[in-house]
């Protein structure tokens, strides 16, 4: 029997039921995206020019494609502020037609693109997207004219990583000892509010000698 009031499901238009009492629920729109608030994001990112300054790290180990090295970049970064944890984790970005559209893509890169890519990304074009990083942090602060003194805050802690994930190592690993891990090193200054590098070095502790 159906109860007064009762909420349900079906595949007609949104209405009540003024006989019956019920309301009539559905849900079966198509312009809709869990990202909406994401175009927030795309402004700042298009206001920096991001994908144009990554479009200029160069390599001849990265194949040529469909997609230029920033729109690879930035794809899997816009998976990384979403919340996904890995690069297959973005084929609900490729199906999502509105949330490429809040983003300005035409299309999304297919997981085989994201793992040809990263197969061929070694060190050191990790280390020129890390100076692109420097010169737009210089640019938008204007080379931090008028600032005297700058203290920045230096942090790192052990990340456990499986398989043979580049530059990893057996060393220092407090809470899982005999496995691989990588140290990152973050630099980052609460006044004004900036975080300016980060390195990933292997996990073996860097022991300074004694004065």
């Amino acid at each position: 029997m159906k109860k007064r009031g009762a909420v349900k499901s079906i595949n007609k238009p949104l209405g009540i039921n003024k006989d019956k009492g019920e309301v009539k629920v559905e849900f079966s729109g198509k312009n809709m995206t869990p990202y909406g608030g994401f175009g927030l994001f795309r402004k700042f990112v298009r206001k920096l020019g991001i994908e144009k300054v990554l479009d200029k790290v160069s390599s001849n180990n990265i194949p040529e494609g469909k997609y230029t090295v920033g729109r690879k970049v930035m794809s899997l970064v816009h998976g990384l502020v979403c919340g996904l944890e890995r690069p297959s984790d973005t084929e609900l970005l490729k199906r999502d037609k509105v949330f490429q559209s809040v983003v300005g893509y035409e299309d999304y890169p297919e997981q085989s693109t994201f793992s040809r890519f990263l197969k061929a990304f070694s060190v050191e074009e990790a280390k020129q997207i890390g100076d692109k990083g420097v010169q737009t942090l210089l640019r938008v602060r204007n080379n931090f004219r008028g600032y005297f003194k700058l203290t920045f805050d230096l942090d790192s802690h052990v990340k456990t990583v499986y398989g043979n994930q580049q530059r990893a190592k057996v060393g220092y690993n407090p809470k899982k000892p005999g496995r691989k891990a990588i140290i990152p090193c973050f630099a980052s200054s609460g006044r004004p509010g900036i975080f300016s590098w980060v390195d990933f070095g292997p996990g073996i502790p860097i022991v300074v000698p004694e004065p």
